[in-house]
């Protein structure tokens, strides 16, 4: 299989990481904005599959280009949310499966078109969001009695549950999401 991740911030490093440790990849592309850098990193941790180009998620017309030249099976973005959108369509667009660390966001206008590409759109593939909402909802599922899920404005405290069992989440970063919070309330 070939990858092509676009960004080698410390999540692209992660996964250049665990791809590079797979029988399944052959070919790793990273795309970045400072080669440089990213070219020392590769080169510190003696990747042999990965190979660095160039790339400024801010001239995203430039994206059909270097798919086409990678021929990846896989697009994984891990860039700021903000350019998600568009670099989700032109996957699709160019029949390459995605996959973000990041939330759907709007991603989930681009369903129709993706299933009549026949590729995979993977957001929140990661971290936060991903494991911590994988968590949420195992702890949601494993309650023997859970009667509400409140949503709370950001910087309310109008809405508290109990302080026994009370746990509240605030989701930040680069999804920007930080007017998400949510308090689970655990009634025996």
């Amino acid at each position: 299989m070939k990858v092509l991740i676009l960004g080698l911030g410390l999540q692209g490093k992660a996964v250049i990481h665990d791809l590079e440790q797979s029988a399944s990849v052959s070919q790793i592309t990273a795309a970045d904005i400072d080669v440089d850098k990213s070219e020392a990193y590769v080169s510190n941790k003696g990747y042999r599959k990965v190979r660095v180009v160039p790339f400024d998620a801010s001239q995203p017309e430039k994206l059909k280009r270097l798919i086409r030249e990678t021929g990846p099976d896989v697009l994984v973005c891990m860039l700021p949310a903000d350019f998600q959108p568009v670099i989700a369509r032109t996957a699709i667009d160019e029949s390459v499966s995605y996959v973000s660390s990041s939330y759907a966001g709007t991603l989930t206008e681009l369903n129709d078109l993706a299933v009549e590409k026949g590729v995979t759109v993977l957001p929140e593939m990661g971290l936060d969001p991903g494991v911590d909402l994988f968590s949420a909802g195992c702890a949601w599922m494993n309650w023997t009695r859970c009667t509400e899920c409140v949503p709370m404005e950001r910087g309310s405290r109008t809405r508290r549950a109990p302080p026994i069992t009370r746990f509240t989440i605030k989701f930040r970063g680069p999804s920007k999401a930080s007017s998400r919070r949510i308090c689970v309330r655990r009634v025996f």
